[in-house]
């Protein structure tokens, strides 16, 4: 099986990750079957902490691509896992902020940090970003095959 790059897509439980969130479903499927990424889904708060062995090792091998991550109406998690990601992850490591278009409190950017984005979920500079991404990837060496 070849290797695909890896985005993770991480909200809050509050917004929806348990149940519809056609936004968040929308990207991931066309993440996946038109941009040929796989999308791992993780909740702020117990999915990414618990997973983040797995993260940091999808990291260290050069398949991690991007993080996005949903701003909440209230509260501040995705700056917990913007700082997350720059501790624990990787300093280079693209993050796109979707900002929460309900809020006064609309995330727009930090300005000592240039590899973190706004975009929302349909928006052309998200793909165009991604696509970027894809394009300059390039899967780890495998030289006996095996995966």
């Amino acid at each position: 099986m070849a290797q695909k790059p890896v985005i993770a897509y991480i909200e809050s439980s509050h917004s929806g990750i348990g149940d519809n969130n056609h936004y968040r479903d929308a990207l991931s499927f066309f993440l996946r079957q038109h941009l040929g990424c796989e999308v791992v889904i993780y909740d702020y708060d117990r999915d990414f902490e618990e997973d983040l062995v797995r993260v940091q090792k999808l990291s260290k091998g050069s398949q991690l691509i991007a993080v996005i991550v949903k701003q909440q109406e209230y509260g501040d998690q995705h700056t917990r896992v913007i700082q997350k990601v720059r501790l624990d992850i990787s300093k280079t490591l693209p993050i796109v902020v979707i900002p929460d278009w309900r809020g006064e409190e609309r995330f727009n950017g930090l300005q000592d940090d240039p590899l973190v984005y706004t975009h929302d979920h349909s928006s052309p500079d998200l793909v165009e970003l991604i696509n970027s991404l894809i394009a300059a990837w390039k899967p780890g060496l495998n030289w006996l095959g095996a995966q």
